[in-house]
Protein backbone atom coordinates (compact mmCIF):
# COMPACT_ATOMS: atom_id res chain seq x y z
CA UNK A 1 0.00 0.00 0.00
CA UNK A 2 2.76 2.26 0.83
CA UNK A 3 4.31 1.45 -2.06
CA UNK A 4 1.37 2.55 -4.73
CA UNK A 5 0.89 5.65 -2.26
CA UNK A 6 4.14 7.06 -3.01
CA UNK A 7 4.21 5.58 -6.89
CA UNK A 8 0.93 8.25 -6.96
CA UNK A 9 2.69 10.92 -5.26
CA UNK A 10 5.50 11.00 -7.89
CA UNK A 11 3.04 10.77 -10.64
CA UNK A 12 1.04 13.85 -9.63
CA UNK A 13 4.47 16.33 -9.44
CA UNK A 14 4.09 17.89 -13.04
CA UNK A 15 6.41 20.12 -14.39
CA UNK A 16 5.74 23.57 -16.22
CA UNK A 17 6.62 24.04 -19.99
CA UNK A 18 6.24 27.59 -20.98
CA UNK A 19 4.27 28.28 -24.02
CA UNK A 20 4.23 32.01 -25.28
CA UNK A 21 0.81 33.44 -24.95
CA UNK A 22 -0.50 36.83 -24.90
CA UNK A 23 -1.66 38.47 -22.33
CA UNK A 24 -2.70 41.36 -20.54
CA UNK A 25 -0.37 41.62 -17.31
CA UNK A 26 -2.05 38.84 -15.25
CA UNK A 27 -0.08 37.18 -13.09
CA UNK A 28 1.95 33.72 -15.19
CA UNK A 29 -0.36 30.84 -15.83
CA UNK A 30 1.63 27.87 -16.98
CA UNK A 31 0.21 24.73 -18.06
CA UNK A 32 1.26 21.66 -16.15
CA UNK A 33 1.75 19.28 -19.05
CA UNK A 34 0.86 19.46 -22.69
CA UNK A 35 -2.62 19.04 -22.68
CA UNK A 36 -3.31 21.95 -20.03
CA UNK A 37 -2.01 24.94 -22.04
CA UNK A 38 -3.74 28.59 -20.37
CA UNK A 39 -4.55 31.36 -22.48
CA UNK A 40 -3.49 34.87 -22.01
CA UNK A 41 -3.59 37.55 -23.71
CA UNK A 42 -1.51 39.75 -25.66
CA UNK A 43 -2.25 42.83 -26.74
CA UNK A 44 -5.73 43.87 -24.76
CA UNK A 45 -8.49 46.33 -25.74
CA UNK A 46 -8.25 47.54 -22.02
CA UNK A 47 -4.30 48.90 -22.49
CA UNK A 48 -5.36 51.34 -25.54
CA UNK A 49 -6.02 53.98 -22.66
CA UNK A 50 -6.00 56.94 -24.90
CA UNK A 51 -8.38 58.42 -21.23
CA UNK A 52 -9.96 61.54 -22.92
CA UNK A 53 -13.57 61.31 -23.60
CA UNK A 54 -15.33 63.20 -26.66
CA UNK A 55 -16.75 65.71 -24.17
CA UNK A 56 -13.31 66.31 -22.37
CA UNK A 57 -11.69 66.79 -25.65
CA UNK A 58 -13.94 69.58 -26.77
CA UNK A 59 -13.21 71.05 -23.64
CA UNK A 60 -9.46 70.92 -22.94
CA UNK A 61 -8.96 71.64 -26.54
CA UNK A 62 -5.30 73.50 -27.69
CA UNK A 63 -4.61 75.98 -25.18
CA UNK A 64 -4.65 79.74 -26.59
CA UNK A 65 -1.20 80.75 -26.98
CA UNK A 66 0.40 83.75 -25.22
CA UNK A 67 2.84 84.51 -27.80
CA UNK A 68 2.36 83.98 -31.97
CA UNK A 69 3.25 80.66 -32.76
CA UNK A 70 6.30 79.47 -35.02
CA UNK A 71 4.26 77.24 -36.92
CA UNK A 72 7.99 75.26 -38.28
CA UNK A 73 9.32 75.03 -35.05
CA UNK A 74 9.70 72.17 -33.45
CA UNK A 75 12.02 71.36 -29.86
CA UNK A 76 12.95 68.81 -27.54
CA UNK A 77 14.56 68.61 -24.57
CA UNK A 78 16.24 64.74 -23.83
CA UNK A 79 17.52 63.32 -20.43
CA UNK A 80 19.23 60.02 -19.72
CA UNK A 81 20.60 58.91 -16.82
CA UNK A 82 22.64 55.70 -16.24
CA UNK A 83 25.41 56.25 -13.77
CA UNK A 84 23.81 56.08 -10.66
CA UNK A 85 26.15 55.62 -7.79
CA UNK A 86 25.34 52.18 -6.56
CA UNK A 87 26.72 53.35 -2.71
CA UNK A 88 23.52 55.20 -2.82
CA UNK A 89 21.38 52.35 -2.77
CA UNK A 90 20.11 52.71 -6.77
CA UNK A 91 21.78 50.50 -9.14
CA UNK A 92 23.32 51.84 -12.90
CA UNK A 93 21.62 51.29 -15.93
CA UNK A 94 22.76 50.27 -18.83
CA UNK A 95 20.74 51.70 -22.06
CA UNK A 96 19.85 55.29 -20.64
CA UNK A 97 22.51 56.88 -22.13
CA UNK A 98 22.12 55.22 -25.41
CA UNK A 99 18.48 55.64 -25.68
CA UNK A 100 19.04 59.33 -25.09
CA UNK A 101 21.32 59.18 -27.84
CA UNK A 102 19.49 57.41 -30.21
CA UNK A 103 16.11 60.12 -29.78
CA UNK A 104 18.51 62.65 -30.08
CA UNK A 105 19.39 61.91 -33.66
CA UNK A 106 16.26 60.36 -34.59
CA UNK A 107 14.38 63.97 -33.45
CA UNK A 108 17.33 65.77 -35.40
CA UNK A 109 16.28 64.27 -38.71
CA UNK A 110 12.47 64.83 -37.81
CA UNK A 111 13.57 68.40 -37.62
CA UNK A 112 13.40 68.95 -34.16
CA UNK A 113 15.66 71.74 -31.87
CA UNK A 114 17.31 69.24 -29.76
CA UNK A 115 18.93 69.66 -26.33
CA UNK A 116 20.12 66.70 -24.32
CA UNK A 117 21.31 66.46 -20.88
CA UNK A 118 22.99 63.07 -19.65
CA UNK A 119 23.96 62.15 -16.12
CA UNK A 120 22.46 64.77 -14.36
CA UNK A 121 22.13 65.98 -10.77
CA UNK A 122 18.54 67.62 -9.18
CA UNK A 123 20.03 71.13 -9.42
CA UNK A 124 21.09 69.92 -13.08
CA UNK A 125 17.76 68.70 -14.44
CA UNK A 126 15.84 71.39 -12.09
CA UNK A 127 17.92 74.00 -14.74
CA UNK A 128 17.63 71.88 -18.00
CA UNK A 129 13.63 72.59 -17.34
CA UNK A 130 14.11 76.07 -16.59
CA UNK A 131 16.10 76.41 -19.67
CA UNK A 132 13.38 74.61 -22.32
CA UNK A 133 10.54 75.97 -20.61
CA UNK A 134 11.78 79.41 -20.37
CA UNK A 135 13.58 79.54 -23.55
CA UNK A 136 13.43 77.50 -26.52
CA UNK A 137 10.03 75.98 -25.80
CA UNK A 138 8.33 79.31 -26.20
CA UNK A 139 5.90 80.02 -29.44
CA UNK A 140 6.80 76.49 -30.53
CA UNK A 141 4.20 74.50 -32.57
CA UNK A 142 6.10 71.04 -30.65
CA UNK A 143 7.66 70.93 -28.06
CA UNK A 144 8.81 67.26 -27.01
CA UNK A 145 10.24 65.88 -23.90
CA UNK A 146 11.97 62.38 -23.41
CA UNK A 147 13.30 61.15 -20.31
CA UNK A 148 15.00 57.51 -19.70
CA UNK A 149 16.31 56.66 -16.32
CA UNK A 150 14.83 55.79 -12.92
CA UNK A 151 11.73 57.08 -11.62
CA UNK A 152 9.31 55.77 -8.71
CA UNK A 153 5.98 57.14 -7.81
CA UNK A 154 5.60 58.31 -4.00
CA UNK A 155 2.08 59.54 -2.09
CA UNK A 156 0.44 59.81 -5.34
CA UNK A 157 3.29 61.50 -7.45
CA UNK A 158 5.71 60.93 -10.05
CA UNK A 159 9.71 61.01 -9.85
CA UNK A 160 12.52 61.40 -11.68
CA UNK A 161 15.75 60.29 -10.22
CA UNK A 162 18.63 62.30 -10.92
CA UNK A 163 21.86 60.10 -10.88
CA UNK A 164 22.93 62.15 -7.30
CA UNK A 165 19.48 60.29 -5.50
CA UNK A 166 20.17 58.73 -1.99
CA UNK A 167 16.77 56.81 -1.56
CA UNK A 168 17.33 55.37 1.73
CA UNK A 169 13.89 56.03 3.42
CA UNK A 170 10.65 57.64 2.16
CA UNK A 171 11.58 60.63 3.05
CA UNK A 172 14.30 61.65 0.49
CA UNK A 173 12.44 60.52 -2.26
CA UNK A 174 10.86 64.17 -2.06
CA UNK A 175 14.13 65.52 -1.58
CA UNK A 176 16.15 64.05 -4.39
CA UNK A 177 13.55 63.50 -6.81
CA UNK A 178 11.66 65.31 -9.82
CA UNK A 179 8.57 65.50 -9.68
CA UNK A 180 7.37 64.75 -13.20
CA UNK A 181 3.73 66.98 -12.31
CA UNK A 182 6.56 70.10 -12.18
CA UNK A 183 7.31 69.08 -15.53
CA UNK A 184 3.87 68.55 -16.68
CA UNK A 185 2.90 72.06 -15.53
CA UNK A 186 5.51 73.77 -16.79
CA UNK A 187 4.90 72.85 -20.25
CA UNK A 188 1.36 73.74 -19.69
CA UNK A 189 2.25 76.86 -19.05
CA UNK A 190 4.60 77.20 -21.56
CA UNK A 191 3.52 79.08 -25.02
CA UNK A 192 4.12 76.10 -26.75
CA UNK A 193 1.05 74.78 -29.11
CA UNK A 194 1.33 70.93 -28.68
CA UNK A 195 3.19 69.28 -25.63
CA UNK A 196 4.74 65.53 -25.92
CA UNK A 197 6.02 63.87 -22.75
CA UNK A 198 7.75 60.35 -23.42
CA UNK A 199 9.01 58.48 -19.60
CA UNK A 200 10.83 55.55 -20.26
CA UNK A 201 11.45 55.52 -16.50
CA UNK A 202 9.34 53.21 -14.59
CA UNK A 203 12.45 51.46 -13.62
CA UNK A 204 12.83 49.49 -10.10
CA UNK A 205 15.31 50.20 -7.34
CA UNK A 206 17.38 47.49 -5.68
CA UNK A 207 15.92 43.90 -5.58
CA UNK A 208 14.50 44.28 -8.77
CA UNK A 209 17.32 43.27 -11.53
CA UNK A 210 17.69 44.95 -14.67
CA UNK A 211 14.02 46.90 -14.53
CA UNK A 212 12.86 50.32 -14.60
CA UNK A 213 10.65 51.76 -11.61
CA UNK A 214 10.54 51.37 -7.85
CA UNK A 215 8.57 49.69 -4.88
CA UNK A 216 7.85 52.12 -2.42
CA UNK A 217 5.12 51.26 0.41
CA UNK A 218 3.98 48.36 -2.27
CA UNK A 219 3.57 51.26 -4.80
CA UNK A 220 4.80 50.03 -8.18
CA UNK A 221 6.11 51.89 -11.35
CA UNK A 222 4.52 55.07 -11.77
CA UNK A 223 1.19 56.63 -10.78
CA UNK A 224 -1.56 58.44 -13.25
CA UNK A 225 -1.48 61.64 -14.09
CA UNK A 226 -3.93 64.35 -15.34
CA UNK A 227 -3.17 66.95 -17.94
CA UNK A 228 -5.46 70.34 -19.33
CA UNK A 229 -3.58 71.50 -22.02
CA UNK A 230 -3.34 69.81 -25.74
CA UNK A 231 -0.53 67.37 -24.69
CA UNK A 232 0.43 63.62 -25.22
CA UNK A 233 2.09 61.71 -22.74
CA UNK A 234 3.35 58.37 -22.70
CA UNK A 235 4.93 55.83 -19.94
CA UNK A 236 6.83 53.16 -21.27
CA UNK A 237 4.72 50.92 -19.01
CA UNK A 238 1.29 51.03 -17.67
CA UNK A 239 0.67 53.05 -14.30
CA UNK A 240 1.32 50.70 -11.84
CA UNK A 241 4.10 48.40 -13.37
CA UNK A 242 7.76 48.06 -14.33
CA UNK A 243 9.43 48.27 -17.29
CA UNK A 244 12.72 46.34 -18.48
CA UNK A 245 16.11 48.00 -18.79
CA UNK A 246 16.76 45.40 -21.76
CA UNK A 247 19.43 43.38 -22.66
CA UNK A 248 20.47 45.07 -25.94
CA UNK A 249 21.96 48.82 -26.49
CA UNK A 250 18.24 50.13 -25.95
CA UNK A 251 15.15 49.59 -23.37
CA UNK A 252 12.51 47.84 -25.21
CA UNK A 253 10.69 50.16 -25.51
CA UNK A 254 12.81 52.90 -26.97
CA UNK A 255 14.07 50.24 -29.38
CA UNK A 256 10.33 50.08 -30.96
CA UNK A 257 9.94 53.92 -30.77
CA UNK A 258 13.57 54.62 -32.97
CA UNK A 259 11.57 52.29 -35.60
CA UNK A 260 8.13 53.55 -35.71
CA UNK A 261 8.70 57.36 -35.29
CA UNK A 262 10.26 57.45 -38.39
CA UNK A 263 7.31 55.57 -40.39
CA UNK A 264 5.67 58.31 -43.16
CA UNK A 265 2.17 59.17 -42.21
CA UNK A 266 1.09 57.53 -39.00
CA UNK A 267 -0.66 60.03 -36.74
CA UNK A 268 1.14 59.52 -33.08
CA UNK A 269 -1.37 57.78 -31.80
CA UNK A 270 -0.60 55.26 -34.71
CA UNK A 271 2.68 55.30 -33.73
CA UNK A 272 2.31 54.37 -30.05
CA UNK A 273 0.12 51.90 -30.83
CA UNK A 274 2.20 50.19 -32.62
CA UNK A 275 5.39 50.47 -30.34
CA UNK A 276 2.51 49.41 -27.51
CA UNK A 277 1.96 46.38 -29.95
CA UNK A 278 5.83 44.81 -30.14
CA UNK A 279 7.03 45.70 -27.08
CA UNK A 280 3.90 43.51 -25.72
CA UNK A 281 5.50 40.83 -28.30
CA UNK A 282 9.63 41.30 -27.56
CA UNK A 283 8.67 41.51 -23.66
CA UNK A 284 6.08 38.27 -23.93
CA UNK A 285 4.09 40.75 -22.04
CA UNK A 286 5.36 41.86 -19.19
CA UNK A 287 5.47 45.13 -20.01
CA UNK A 288 2.30 47.34 -21.98
CA UNK A 289 3.13 51.33 -22.63
CA UNK A 290 0.46 53.28 -21.53
CA UNK A 291 -0.53 56.62 -23.72
CA UNK A 292 -2.44 59.61 -22.14
CA UNK A 293 -3.84 62.15 -24.26
CA UNK A 294 -5.64 65.34 -24.52
CA UNK A 295 -4.87 66.65 -28.16
CA UNK A 296 -7.43 67.23 -30.48
CA UNK A 297 -6.13 67.65 -34.02
CA UNK A 298 -3.97 65.02 -35.37
CA UNK A 299 -0.12 65.21 -35.20
CA UNK A 300 2.53 63.37 -37.02
CA UNK A 301 6.13 63.01 -36.81
CA UNK A 302 6.06 62.89 -40.64
CA UNK A 303 3.36 63.53 -42.51
CA UNK A 304 1.81 61.59 -45.14
CA UNK A 305 2.87 62.02 -48.51
CA UNK A 306 -0.20 60.16 -49.99
CA UNK A 307 -3.59 60.83 -47.97
CA UNK A 308 -5.83 58.28 -50.09
CA UNK A 309 -3.45 55.29 -49.41
CA UNK A 310 -2.32 55.99 -45.63
CA UNK A 311 -5.96 56.30 -44.79
CA UNK A 312 -6.58 52.36 -46.41
CA UNK A 313 -3.32 51.10 -44.87
CA UNK A 314 -4.29 52.22 -41.61
CA UNK A 315 -7.92 51.98 -41.65
CA UNK A 316 -6.69 47.98 -42.59
CA UNK A 317 -4.43 48.28 -39.79
CA UNK A 318 -6.85 49.12 -36.94
CA UNK A 319 -9.45 47.22 -37.87
CA UNK A 320 -7.25 44.09 -38.07
CA UNK A 321 -6.00 45.03 -34.59
CA UNK A 322 -9.69 45.36 -33.43
CA UNK A 323 -10.75 42.26 -34.79
CA UNK A 324 -7.18 41.00 -33.04
CA UNK A 325 -8.18 42.10 -29.43
CA UNK A 326 -11.57 40.15 -29.91
CA UNK A 327 -9.70 37.22 -30.63
CA UNK A 328 -7.55 37.45 -27.49
CA UNK A 329 -10.62 37.77 -25.53
CA UNK A 330 -12.49 34.81 -27.11
CA UNK A 331 -9.86 32.52 -26.59
CA UNK A 332 -9.23 33.86 -22.89
CA UNK A 333 -13.09 32.88 -22.34
CA UNK A 334 -12.07 29.28 -23.66
CA UNK A 335 -14.23 30.15 -26.97
CA UNK A 336 -11.44 28.47 -28.82
CA UNK A 337 -13.19 27.84 -32.31
CA UNK A 338 -14.74 31.10 -32.46
CA UNK A 339 -11.08 32.88 -32.07
CA UNK A 340 -9.86 30.99 -34.40
CA UNK A 341 -12.12 32.27 -36.79
CA UNK A 342 -11.92 35.69 -35.84
CA UNK A 343 -7.95 35.47 -35.83
CA UNK A 344 -8.93 34.13 -39.55
CA UNK A 345 -10.44 36.93 -39.86
CA UNK A 346 -7.04 39.30 -38.76
CA UNK A 347 -5.58 37.57 -41.80
CA UNK A 348 -7.67 38.30 -44.28
CA UNK A 349 -7.95 42.00 -43.68
CA UNK A 350 -4.45 41.82 -43.26
CA UNK A 351 -2.48 39.02 -44.69
CA UNK A 352 1.06 39.45 -43.33
CA UNK A 353 0.28 39.75 -39.28
CA UNK A 354 2.17 37.33 -38.04
CA UNK A 355 0.87 37.34 -34.61
CA UNK A 356 -2.47 36.29 -35.71
CA UNK A 357 -1.25 33.56 -37.49
CA UNK A 358 1.11 32.81 -34.17
CA UNK A 359 -2.52 32.75 -31.76
CA UNK A 360 -3.65 30.46 -34.35
CA UNK A 361 -1.32 28.12 -34.15
CA UNK A 362 -1.08 28.33 -30.34
CA UNK A 363 -5.12 27.91 -30.08
CA UNK A 364 -4.58 24.52 -32.14
CA UNK A 365 -2.22 23.30 -29.77
CA UNK A 366 -4.86 23.10 -26.80
CA UNK A 367 -7.00 21.44 -29.66
CA UNK A 368 -4.59 19.04 -29.54
CA UNK A 369 -4.45 19.43 -33.63
CA UNK A 370 -0.66 19.38 -33.55
CA UNK A 371 -0.40 19.75 -37.86
CA UNK A 372 -2.84 22.62 -38.06
CA UNK A 373 -0.48 23.98 -35.29
CA UNK A 374 2.56 23.87 -37.15
CA UNK A 375 1.40 24.87 -40.37
CA UNK A 376 0.17 28.25 -38.75
CA UNK A 377 3.19 29.04 -36.66
CA UNK A 378 5.35 28.10 -39.79
CA UNK A 379 3.15 30.67 -41.87
CA UNK A 380 3.79 33.28 -38.89
CA UNK A 381 7.71 32.61 -39.09
CA UNK A 382 7.64 33.18 -42.79
CA UNK A 383 6.06 36.64 -42.31
CA UNK A 384 8.14 37.75 -39.23
CA UNK A 385 11.21 35.45 -39.60
CA UNK A 386 12.61 37.08 -35.76
CA UNK A 387 9.95 36.04 -34.45
CA UNK A 388 11.05 34.20 -30.91
CA UNK A 389 7.75 33.46 -29.62
CA UNK A 390 6.56 31.45 -32.68
CA UNK A 391 9.71 29.39 -32.54
CA UNK A 392 8.98 28.83 -28.96
CA UNK A 393 5.76 27.60 -29.56
CA UNK A 394 7.19 25.64 -32.31
CA UNK A 395 9.09 24.05 -30.56
CA UNK A 396 6.26 22.86 -27.97
CA UNK A 397 4.37 21.07 -30.44
CA UNK A 398 7.64 19.12 -31.29
CA UNK A 399 8.05 18.42 -27.55
CA UNK A 400 4.20 17.17 -27.37
CA UNK A 401 5.39 15.02 -30.75
CA UNK A 402 8.50 13.59 -29.08
CA UNK A 403 10.63 14.97 -31.72
CA UNK A 404 13.28 16.24 -29.28
CA UNK A 405 15.76 17.54 -31.45
CA UNK A 406 13.73 19.50 -33.90
CA UNK A 407 12.19 21.36 -30.36
CA UNK A 408 15.61 21.85 -28.88
CA UNK A 409 16.33 23.27 -32.24
CA UNK A 410 12.98 25.55 -32.09
CA UNK A 411 14.15 26.72 -28.46
CA UNK A 412 17.64 27.94 -29.85
CA UNK A 413 16.21 29.67 -32.53
CA UNK A 414 14.48 31.79 -30.15
CA UNK A 415 17.04 32.25 -27.59
CA UNK A 416 18.90 33.22 -30.82
CA UNK A 417 17.19 35.84 -31.60
CA UNK A 418 16.01 37.04 -28.21
CA UNK A 419 18.38 36.22 -25.54
CA UNK A 420 16.56 37.02 -22.67
CA UNK A 421 13.44 35.13 -23.51
CA UNK A 422 12.95 32.91 -20.13
CA UNK A 423 10.26 30.69 -21.52
CA UNK A 424 12.69 28.97 -23.96
CA UNK A 425 15.16 28.90 -21.26
CA UNK A 426 12.89 27.07 -19.19
CA UNK A 427 11.33 25.07 -21.92
CA UNK A 428 15.13 23.83 -23.41
CA UNK A 429 15.79 22.85 -19.45
CA UNK A 430 12.61 20.91 -19.36
CA UNK A 431 13.20 19.16 -22.23
CA UNK A 432 16.95 18.29 -20.97
CA UNK A 433 15.08 17.24 -18.28
CA UNK A 434 12.97 14.43 -20.20
CA UNK A 435 15.59 12.95 -21.93
CA UNK A 436 17.73 12.36 -18.40
CA UNK A 437 20.18 15.03 -19.06
CA UNK A 438 19.94 16.42 -15.72
CA UNK A 439 23.16 18.40 -15.54
CA UNK A 440 22.66 20.04 -18.51
CA UNK A 441 19.03 21.32 -17.39
CA UNK A 442 20.57 22.41 -14.24
CA UNK A 443 22.84 24.62 -16.01
CA UNK A 444 20.41 26.32 -18.20
CA UNK A 445 18.26 26.92 -15.31
CA UNK A 446 21.15 28.99 -13.72
CA UNK A 447 21.34 30.77 -16.86
CA UNK A 448 17.52 31.55 -16.91
CA UNK A 449 17.71 32.83 -13.45
CA UNK A 450 20.91 34.96 -14.35
CA UNK A 451 18.64 36.56 -16.27
CA UNK A 452 15.72 37.27 -14.12
CA UNK A 453 16.41 35.64 -10.36
CA UNK A 454 12.40 35.81 -9.90
CA UNK A 455 10.73 34.13 -12.04
CA UNK A 456 8.68 31.38 -10.77
CA UNK A 457 8.22 28.56 -13.42
CA UNK A 458 12.19 28.17 -13.44
CA UNK A 459 12.12 27.41 -9.80
CA UNK A 460 9.24 25.03 -10.32
CA UNK A 461 10.82 22.72 -12.87
CA UNK A 462 13.90 22.65 -11.18
CA UNK A 463 11.84 21.74 -7.57
CA UNK A 464 10.76 18.63 -9.82
CA UNK A 465 14.00 17.66 -11.14
CA UNK A 466 15.04 17.84 -7.49
CA UNK A 467 12.51 16.00 -5.89
CA UNK A 468 13.89 13.39 -9.16
CA UNK A 469 17.16 13.34 -7.53
CA UNK A 470 15.13 12.95 -4.26
CA UNK A 471 16.87 15.88 -2.90
CA UNK A 472 13.56 16.85 -1.31
CA UNK A 473 15.06 19.66 0.95
CA UNK A 474 16.49 21.31 -2.59
CA UNK A 475 12.89 20.61 -4.19
CA UNK A 476 11.35 22.53 -1.21
CA UNK A 477 13.49 25.24 -1.48
CA UNK A 478 12.92 26.17 -4.89
CA UNK A 479 9.52 25.57 -4.58
CA UNK A 480 9.24 27.75 -2.02
CA UNK A 481 10.99 30.86 -3.68
CA UNK A 482 8.35 29.76 -6.39
CA UNK A 483 6.00 31.02 -4.67
CA UNK A 484 7.54 33.77 -3.12
CA UNK A 485 7.68 35.33 -6.95
CA UNK A 486 3.83 33.85 -7.42
CA UNK A 487 1.68 33.72 -4.90
CA UNK A 488 -1.22 32.18 -6.55
CA UNK A 489 1.07 28.77 -8.06
CA UNK A 490 -1.39 26.30 -6.97
CA UNK A 491 0.91 23.83 -8.65
CA UNK A 492 4.10 24.72 -6.59
CA UNK A 493 2.03 24.55 -3.21
CA UNK A 494 1.31 21.64 -4.69
CA UNK A 495 4.46 19.97 -5.44
CA UNK A 496 6.28 21.37 -2.03
CA UNK A 497 3.67 19.60 -0.15
CA UNK A 498 4.29 16.42 -1.96
CA UNK A 499 7.91 17.34 -1.06
CA UNK A 500 7.37 17.97 2.74
CA UNK A 501 5.38 14.78 2.93
CA UNK A 502 8.61 12.81 2.00
CA UNK A 503 10.29 14.78 4.61
CA UNK A 504 7.78 14.00 7.29
CA UNK A 505 6.38 17.65 7.57
CA UNK A 506 2.80 16.27 7.64
CA UNK A 507 1.43 19.42 9.00
CA UNK A 508 3.30 21.83 6.35
CA UNK A 509 2.12 19.32 3.91
CA UNK A 510 -1.49 19.79 4.46
CA UNK A 511 -1.11 23.74 4.40
CA UNK A 512 0.32 23.44 1.29
CA UNK A 513 -2.78 21.21 -0.04
CA UNK A 514 -4.63 23.24 1.47
CA UNK A 515 -3.67 26.44 -0.23
CA UNK A 516 -3.55 24.54 -3.53
CA UNK A 517 -6.94 23.66 -3.56
CA UNK A 518 -8.04 27.21 -2.10
CA UNK A 519 -6.21 28.54 -5.45
CA UNK A 520 -7.29 25.74 -7.93
CA UNK A 521 -10.06 23.45 -6.56
CA UNK A 522 -10.59 21.76 -10.25
CA UNK A 523 -7.89 19.32 -9.95
CA UNK A 524 -8.25 15.96 -8.51
CA UNK A 525 -4.72 15.05 -7.82
CA UNK A 526 -4.88 17.65 -5.51
CA UNK A 527 -7.55 15.96 -3.61
CA UNK A 528 -6.37 12.74 -4.35
CA UNK A 529 -2.69 13.39 -2.14
CA UNK A 530 -4.62 15.13 0.53
CA UNK A 531 -6.74 12.04 1.00
CA UNK A 532 -3.55 9.81 1.57
CA UNK A 533 -2.03 12.64 3.66
CA UNK A 534 -5.35 12.88 5.77
CA UNK A 535 -4.99 8.48 6.06
CA UNK A 536 -1.51 8.76 7.31
CA UNK A 537 -2.77 11.43 10.12
CA UNK A 538 -5.98 9.52 11.16
CA UNK A 539 -8.28 11.98 9.57
CA UNK A 540 -10.27 8.86 8.00
CA UNK A 541 -14.17 10.87 7.48
CA UNK A 542 -11.71 13.74 5.68
CA UNK A 543 -9.81 11.17 3.46
CA UNK A 544 -12.94 9.44 2.11
CA UNK A 545 -14.66 13.02 1.51
CA UNK A 546 -11.52 13.95 -0.53
CA UNK A 547 -11.44 10.52 -2.35
CA UNK A 548 -15.40 11.28 -3.40
CA UNK A 549 -14.48 14.86 -4.76
CA UNK A 550 -11.04 13.08 -6.61
CA UNK A 551 -13.37 10.91 -8.19
CA UNK A 552 -15.77 13.40 -9.43
CA UNK A 553 -13.61 15.41 -10.72
CA UNK A 554 -11.64 12.71 -12.59
CA UNK A 555 -15.17 11.36 -14.23
CA UNK A 556 -15.05 15.02 -15.80
CA UNK A 557 -11.68 15.03 -16.73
Amino acid sequence: MLLVLLLNLVLSLTPALNISYSNNGESNQYFEKPSDIPYEKETSHQISLENTSENESQTRGIATPKTEIDTNKKVALIIGNSEYNVSSNIPPLENPLNDAKGMADALQGLGFEVIMKLDLSKDATIEALDEFHNGIANNAAVALFYYSGHGLQYEGDNYMLPVTSIIDKNENIKRYGVNFSELVKRLEDADSQTNILIFDACRSLPNFQKTRGVSINDNMGLAQISITSASYIVYSTSPGEVALDGLGSNSPFTEELLLWIKEPGLTIEQVFKRVRRDVMRKTDNAQRPWSLSSLIEEFYFIPPDNSNQLVVETDNFDQAYAYFNIGLEQAENNNYDEAIKTFSKVTEISPDYAEAFKEIGTLYIKKKEYNKSLDNLEKAIELKPDFAAAYNNRGIVYSILHEYGTALDNFDKALEIEKGFLKSYNNKARLFQIQGENEKALDVYAKALEINPNYAPVYYNRGLLYFTKKQYRKAVDDYTKAIENDVNYAGAYHNRGIARYYLGMNEEALEDYNNAIFLDSSKFKYYRDRAHLYEDMGFKDKAKLDRKNAAKLSEKK
